[in-house]
């Protein structure tokens, strides 16, 4: 599989009058942004494709990009998408906005995972934002399953989900293992690292400033020595 990193989930750091003018939906009308999808694959259907709908809430007429993130990919998979024109999978971020009138709905969006029958399971990370205003965003995490595959316990699962979040001068982590350390790194919505922390896991709580950080969504990384836990 090819992947940086053993876990990755995003935050937000919030103050006052910070609200966001995108929503996801799936084809079923289900709002999905800031959460995640499940897709199980069809190995009959290649490319397997998700497709999403994105309204705008602002008042304003809002010109929205769209940023791929490659959480965990399968070797031999790729993913690619379309909006406004389609890119192939080395095309990260949409070089054309698609301007989004206030109130109105775009259904364009479609993300292609190309398995080639490979089995595993993709996680992406799409990210919508407004070109003037990277922070007004919102995203949705897509998973694709193709097969059955067994659950190995790993690093990231004693590893607890962020809180508070959305924060303002910090967050924290629950940690229940005994690793001898590890780092976690802070990623902007445009995929810039912004922060990296070290901390020895012997501490099974842990505390990240987030005082400097202007508002907006991040991505965090944690990184360590060991891959599994027996």
């Amino acid at each position: 599989m090819r992947t940086f990193l053993f876990f990755c989930f995003l935050f937000f750091v919030s103050f006052s009058g910070f609200s966001q003018s995108l929503v996801i939906l799936d084809t079923d009308e289900n709002d999905v942004s800031n959460d995640t999808l499940r897709i199980n694959v069809d190995p009959r259907v290649d490319p397997t494709a998700v497709h999403l709908k994105v309204i705008n809430n602002n008042s304003d007429t809002l010109n929205v990009k769209v940023k791929k993130v490659e959480n965990s990919i399968v070797d031999g998979t790729d993913i690619s998408f379309c909006w406004t024109n389609c890119y192939g999978p080395t095309t990260f971020v949409s070089p054309t906005p698609l301007t989004i009138e206030p109130g109105d709905t775009n259904t364009s969006f479609i993300g292609d995972y190309y398995h080639l029958g490979i089995q595993g399971t993709t996680t992406v990370t799409f990210v919508f934002f407004d070109e003037a205003n990277i922070v007004d965003s919102s995203i949705v995490v897509v998973v694709f399953q193709n097969g059955t595959v067994g659950v190995t316990k790993t690093f990231a699962s004693s590893i607890s989900t962020p809180y508070p979040n959305p924060c303002n001068r910090e967050f924290n982590f629950n940690i229940d293992n005994n690793f001898t350390s590890g780092a976690l790194k802070l990623y902007n919505i445009t995929g810039k690292e912004v922060s990296c922390f070290s901390f020895s896991m012997l501490q099974n709580k842990v505390t990240i400033p987030t005082y400097n950080l202007k508002t907006g969504l991040y991505f965090y990384e944690f990184f360590e020595q060991n891959k599994l836990i027996k």
